[in-house]
């Protein structure tokens, strides 16, 4: 009988996440959900997250706060770094390998045609579905209408901001980009929205029938490189929608997310575009009072390395692109680029400087990183 792990490898070797001229819609989930009989709302609170950048960090903000206040909390996103069990947390636990097999094989038959992506969310829903979960917070992959999050019935809505990104996905403007996520919002339910255009914000509500949350000013802890309106965004939350005042239950930092693994300090995050990395280095300056660091970076492949590169430039001291699976291939930079160097992202791995240094970009560029650290 062969393991989750294993159908799962399986699946990507053969069918591509983005493979060009792929249809994207929610047909396939829907069926496989029927046919599971998963509810369309299996816990007692569902809060659901779109946005270009800070999900992650709001989603684990809002996860382990609630699960701090005495909330038990099932807290699903994605990517991973190391093992797919990650994107899975329950009171911020990964789950055993067994207890994914085991609810692997109750839907094995229905899994076939869901990409990879939707095949872990399933699972994951089911394994929520049988636990004594009070909420739910979930983290959409990318996009909204059409991201495996949307079969479930969000009660709260968390909009984190909008940028220019996966155009070829969600469309050529930040106003088509952010209709694309805001259908995850559901008619009479509650809508946090943060750094959006308030007209577009207006126009979905009179399509939707969302209730738009204002979102005041809360004097929320203080997290080195985490954005402050983040963290306002997610204290609305726990005060307006689970009656949480002592903020302090907030976590004092987030995995992945302008976390200190070293001195220098040597800093990790997955800032992997151009807003999210402009916005990390003013802050990484601000917090730690560094202009210039060393940098280590590379993104997925299908992204505009050359765009991240630039966005970069201002805070360089010295740049590695660092070569690995997924990531883009070695190939000439414009000159005016020519501080950047291409390395095996395998130095990663091994003992850095004690400069100040940042190790950024892709979920695959931060394996690197946990290999080193599970060595040492």
């Amino acid at each position: 009988m062969p393991s989750f792990r294993r159908f799962l490898d399986q699946k990507l070797a053969t069918v591509a996440e983005r493979a060009p001229g792929r249809s994207w819609g929610l047909e396939a989930m829907k069926e496989a959900m029927v046919a599971s009989h998963i509810s369309k709302h299996p816990v007692n609170t569902i809060v659901s997250l779109v946005g270009s950048n800070g999900k992650g960090s709001c989603g684990y903000l809002l996860s382990k706060s609630l699960q701090n206040s005495g909330k038990n909390l099932a807290f699903i996103s994605s990517p991973h770094v190391r093992d797919f069990r990650e994107r899975l947390l329950v009171n911020g636990e990964i789950l055993p390998e067994k207890i994914w097999d085991k609810y692997f094989h109750q839907v094995e038959n229905h899994l076939i045609a869901l990409s990879y992506y939707e095949t872990i969310m399933l699972v994951s829903f089911l394994i929520v579905a049988d636990q004594d979960i009070d909420v739910l917070v979930l983290e959409a992959g990318l996009g909204g209408r059409f991201d495996a999050i949307n079969v479930l019935d969000a009660d709260i809505l968390l909009v984190t901001s909008v940028s220019l990104e996966h155009t070829e996905y969600l469309g050529r403007t930040k106003e088509a980009i952010f209709l694309e996520k805001i259908q995850v919002a559901r008619y009479g339910k509650l809508v946090f929205a943060h750094g959006v255009d308030q007209a577009c914000l207006s126009s979905a509500q009179k399509e939707i029938g969302f209730f738009n949350q204002s979102i005041d000013d809360i004097e929320v802890p203080k997290i080195a490189g985490i954005s402050t309106d983040l963290m306002v965004l997610v204290a609305n939350v726990l005060t307006k929608c689970f009656s949480v005042t002592d903020l302090s239950v907030m976590p004092k930092a987030i995995p992945f997310r302008s976390e200190v693994i070293g001195p220098g300090p040597t800093v990790i995050d997955t800032a992997h575009n151009v807003p999210a990395v402009k916005y990390l280095m003013q802050r990484l300056m601000e917090d730690f009072g560094h202009a210039k660091w060393d940098i280590y970076c590379n993104q997925k492949s299908d992204r505009d390395l050359v765009a991240f590169l630039e966005a970069l430039s201002p805070w360089v001291r010295r740049g590695y692109v660092c070569l690995g699976e997924g990531l883009h291939e070695q190939r000439s930079l414009p000159k005016h680029l020519s501080q950047w160097s291409w390395v095996s992202a395998e130095v990663l791995e091994k003992p850095l400087s004690h400069r100040p240094t940042v190790i950024m970009g892709s979920f695959f560029l931060l394996e690197y990183v946990n290999r080193g650290l599970a060595h040492s």
